[in-house]
């Protein structure tokens, strides 16, 4: 498996509680939990915040505060086409569905995860400019997993740093070694 944030902790969560049917998994910028109950109750008002904020401001305001967060300050950085296609891609979602989304999957109403039942192989990558160390403590706690960190990314590397992340996938997945292998007998 592989995601990228929320759809990241949505497989780290199958590949915790069903141990069986997850050979191996990368999840991207997936934040494995809160650590205690009081950052899961702000974490949960400030998911709250941004739902009604969605629903009372609309989405362009919501995208403006979204976008403005620390999480994706270093997409300054990109280059303005890129960063436009991002914002027509978040513009285009549903307001009320994305305020139903962050009060029922948000990271402070999302169950507690056993990471220590994570038996796949497990990648949690994090840019350098991610804030969170989250992934980086939750790797103690996994029996199969190791944290990278891609250097002068923040938390969306897949428009920051497409082709590394690609490469890091395909490395992961085996797919490097047997793409080797098949020209090697070709």
């Amino acid at each position: 498996l592989v995601g990228y944030s929320l759809g990241g902790r949505l497989a780290l969560g199958l590949a915790c509680r069903h141990p069986t049917r997850c050979l191996g998994l990368v999840a991207v910028g997936a934040h494995p939990g809160m650590a205690t109950q009081p950052e899961r109750a702000a974490r949960v008002r400030w998911e709250d915040e941004r739902a009604l904020a969605l629903e009372t401001q609309g989405l362009p305001a919501f995208v403006d505060g979204w976008e403005a967060l620390p999480l994706f300050a270093s997409q300054a950085a990109l280059p303005t086409a890129t960063r436009r296609a991002q914002r027509r891609i978040r513009e285009a979602h549903d307001a009320g569905a994305l305020a139903q989304v962050l009060r029922v999957l948000g990271t402070g109403r999302m169950p507690e995860l056993e990471l220590e039942e994570c038996r796949a192989p497990i990648v949690l990558v994090s840019g350098e400019y991610d804030p969170s160390d989250a992934a980086a403590a939750a790797v103690a706690r996994m029996p199969r997993a190791r944290h990278v960190t891609l250097p002068g990314v923040g938390h969306n590397p897949l428009i920051e740093a497409p082709e590394r992340l690609a490469r890091l996938i395909d490395e992961s997945c085996g797919v490097g070694s047997e793409a080797r292998t098949l020209e090697n007998h070709a």
